[in-house]
């Protein structure tokens, strides 16, 4: 343990660190400290040896006392190195504490007290993703997310591992190192990184990150071959069942300690309307951000679960896998069924037993076009294995295929919700689901913000609950953003009414900087300033709202920005007359569809300063071509922008749509598959199928 300490004290001198009054006193006060004890240590044990053999001859005492006591000085004295070392590696977010788990990771992580220390604080963890399925990447995830310490960045640092300017970005960042032998200098290692992970290996860049305060990971990436340094080969350290325990007290403690905060305090986190029942945080600075989003965030992941909790395990997962079909039943868009990959084959490799559940469409009790069979072919092609198909979700015979099902063997469940009481969230029914299997991985975004059977009522029974990757992927980037973008954070916000973005826009504008509003929406807010709008559609009902919000955008310094000229047609269809006027110009019997291209060079200016972009609805109506090139422009210009390395994410079916239409869905920085959960996400709502999760 000195000799990490060591290291460190190295290191930040070569490197000429620029700590904080506070962090340049830990060392010399952890070197006092060691003195201190070391003295106190040797005195005790020497006198208490010296006084309990007064019956022995006085030469023997002396050289018995001075050993004993030197054995218990330095004892002493290792233990308060290693109580150092923890204390360091509780100040998150700092320098000290990057650096020593640097060290300990690359030159000592053969050392079992160090790596323990470690792991004390951060779990380890196999990071997959389709770009390294068969190559996982190996690193540590910080397991302290509700500390007394405000969960930070650390500021006012100049050096070429920090930079502030890139802090806060990634809820999944991956830390990256080339592989070095134990006998190479520390001083000469390469530096750590962190890096975007991504579940499509198409969408992946280069672009680099800072670690984020919410999800560090350090590790050695190149290693495929976890370190284990737990007491048994076969059972998970003790460690880390302690510091779980010793984190949920915590947590418990800290609810009952802030549930009597002063209102004056509570109001540090400028919490909305809709968010002042919740429960309360520690101010956490500049982050203002709901404790629930928070706990949103810190779900404990699949994989956190190694061979010896899945293999031989029955596993439930629940997938979304409502993909569309056409007349003869072949699948025309496989985006979720490839999206689920990653962590069937995740659970497959460690020989579990994976039953997979999920609905398709809208069922009105048993119906054969709603039926899961069509799924099998492309689902066993993508795996590469054979997937067993069930003819129902529960019973017996279902039971029967679960237990003939060999490890590392799939079994598809048919339709959920040809059972009303899946979307009932029926216990009962829940029940049955949970009976089949030994754990639940919910990986299926797209129904998280719905409490059904399968989503919420299943993981009340079955311990551990967990996120699967693509869960975990869409509330790093999507939490991100809504908790602790990187700013200047932008959104951009289209489709056809305000009612049904009110929610979306009243909550970016408590987090923006900038707003950007286009579709059909934008005529309600030209009539509400006077303007005449023609025949383009208007919710009367909306206009005493939409001043509202440019209102409220006003006072909150946000730059709320409409389009400047519009495209026009004389009717709704593909082979309308169309024309460009300016927004405050629309003729009689004429139709906004589209924005114009003075509003598509002012968006863009407006987004060159951004590092941080959500995209929630189209910019006109992009089904027709004449009318798609405001929407392309945007999406063009968010792929170019991801490029750079701003994080670009879209949200909501059809600006997904748009952009796979458009052909740079593998540009931008993440594309959500849920376009409901994602909705709700964003204005602030809490996801039913995410918190019944257990803790990270």
């Amino acid at each position: 343990m000195g000799e990490a300490l060591v290291d460190l004290e190295q290191v930040l001198m070569s490197k000429k660190k620029q700590l904080t009054p506070e962090e340049e006193n830990v060392l010399p006060s952890c070197k006092y400290k060691a003195v201190r004890d070391l003295t106190a240590g040797a005195l005790a044990g020497g006198t208490a040896t010296w006084a309990a053999t007064w019956k022995l001859s006085k030469p023997f005492r002396i050289n018995l006392s001075a050993g004993i006591g030197a054995c218990c000085g330095l004892w002493i004295f290792s233990r308060s190195l290693y109580s150092s070392a923890d204390q360091i590696l509780t100040m998150n977010g700092s320098i000290l504490q990057r650096e020593l788990v640097n060290i300990i990771v690359t030159k000592y992580k053969n050392d079992p007290s160090l790596m323990q220390l470690v792991s004390k604080h951060f779990y380890s963890e196999r990071i997959f993703d389709d770009s390294t399925s068969n190559n996982p990447k190996f690193g540590f995830r910080y397991r302290n997310f509700s500390s007394e310490i405000p969960v930070h960045g650390h500021e006012g640092h100049d050096d070429e591992s920090y930079d502030k300017s890139e802090d806060h970005s990634h809820y999944n960042s991956n830390v990256k190192s080339q592989g070095r032998s134990e006998s190479v200098a520390y001083s000469k290692r390469t530096n750590f990184e962190t890096k975007r992970t991504f579940i499509n290996a198409a969408s992946s860049g280069d672009a680099t990150l800072e670690v984020d305060p919410l999800d560090c990971l350090f590790g050695y990436g190149n290693s495929v071959e976890e370190t284990d340094h737990s007491n048994s080969p076969n059972k998970p350290s003790t460690i880390h069942n302690r510091a779980r325990r010793y984190h949920r007290r915590r947590r418990v403690r800290n609810r009952e300690e802030l549930s009597n905060i002063e209102p004056a305090h509570a109001n540090i986190l400028t919490l909305t309307s809709s968010e002042t029942d919740l429960c309360h945080t520690p101010p956490l600075r500049d982050f203002h951000r709901p404790c629930y989003l928070i706990r949103m965030a810190t779900k404990r992941s699949v994989g956190t679960l190694k061979e010896a909790d899945l293999k031989g395990k029955r596993v439930f997962v629940r997938v979304d896998l409502n993909v569309p079909l056409d007349d003869n039943f072949n699948i025309t868009d496989d985006t979720r069924i490839r999206a689920a990959v990653p962590t069937i084959k995740y659970l497959t490799g460690y020989g579990a037993k994976v039953i997979l559940s999920s609905h398709l469409g809208r069922p009105k009790g048993v119906t054969p076009k709603y039926s899961l069979k069509p799924l099998v072919p492309r689902l066993s092609q993508l795996l590469g294995i054979e997937v067993t198909m069930a003819n129902d979700c529960i019973g017996e015979e279902v039971e029967k295929l679960v237990a003939q099902l060999p490890e590392g063997g799939v079994l598809l469940l048919e339709n959920v919700r040809f059972y009303k009481e899946e979307e009932k969230n029926d216990p009962e029914f829940a029940k049955k689901l949970a009976s089949l299997a030994d754990l639940y991985v919910n990986d299926a975004f797209g129904t998280a913000h719905r409490a059904h059977a399968s989503t919420e009522g299943v993981a009340k029974y079955l311990k551990p609950s967990v996120a699967g990757f693509l869960m975990q992927k869409e509330l790093d980037y999507l939490v991100g953003a809504v908790a602790n973008p990187k700013k200047p954070f932008a959104a951009i916000v289209g489709g056809s009414k305000v009612s049904t973005k009110i929610g979306v826009i009243e909550s970016l504008l408590e987090k923006v900087n900038i707003l950007l509003l286009g579709g059909g929406m934008v005529f309600t807010f030209y009539k509400a300033q006077g303007y005449s709008v023609g025949s383009s559609l208007v919710e009367e009902d909306r206009l005493d709202l939409a001043k509202s919000l440019l209102e409220k955008a006003k006072a909150k310094g946000v730059s709320l920005l409409l389009p400047t000229d519009v495209v026009i047609a004389d009717k709704f269809a593909a082979d309308a007359n169309s024309k460009t006027v300016p927004a405050s110009g629309i003729p009689d019997g004429w139709m906004g569809l589209d924005i114009g291209p003075d509003s598509i060079n002012t968006f863009n200016e407006s987004l060159d300063t951004t590092q941080t972009i959500i995209w929630n609805g189209p910019m006109g109506v992009f089904e027709f071509e004449k009318f798609a090139t405001g929407t392309e422009a945007i999406a063009k210009k968010l792929a170019e922008l991801s490029g750079k390395g701003v994080t670009t994410i879209i949200g909501g079916g059809d600006s997904v749509a748009a952009v796979e239409k458009a052909g740079l869905a593998d540009k931008m920085s993440h594309i959500s598959t849920g376009g409901g959960a994602s909705l709700e996400l964003l204005e602030g709502k809490q996801l039913p199928g995410v918190l019944a999760l257990n803790d990270a």
